[in-house]
């Protein structure tokens, strides 16, 4: 379970080192695209099925545990794919 926390970490970290950052501008061009991000000390990552009019928020394609969406304000969010 280490290593995958530390693998999940690793990826999160190279993501934010290529500095490809989810942000309000910018989420409206990302729809399909991978993404990384941490919820509750864990790293996930998902696909962005859509955005919200405001840019605010995404929508998820796998995470039931956020009800679905994300709030990108105030959170790093980095694109890995």
């Amino acid at each position: 379970m280490e290593i995958i926390k530390d693998m999940e970490k690793s990826l999160f970290n190279m993501a934010k080192t290529l500095n490809f950052k989810v942000t309000q501008q910018n989420s409206h061009n990302l729809i399909g695209r991978k993404i990384i991000y941490k919820t509750r000390d864990r790293y996930k990552c998902d696909i962005i099925k859509n955005v919200s009019s405001s840019g605010k928020t995404i929508y998820l394609t796998y995470n039931s545990d956020l009800g679905g969406n994300l709030e990108i304000t105030g959170r790093k969010v980095y694109i890995i794919e």
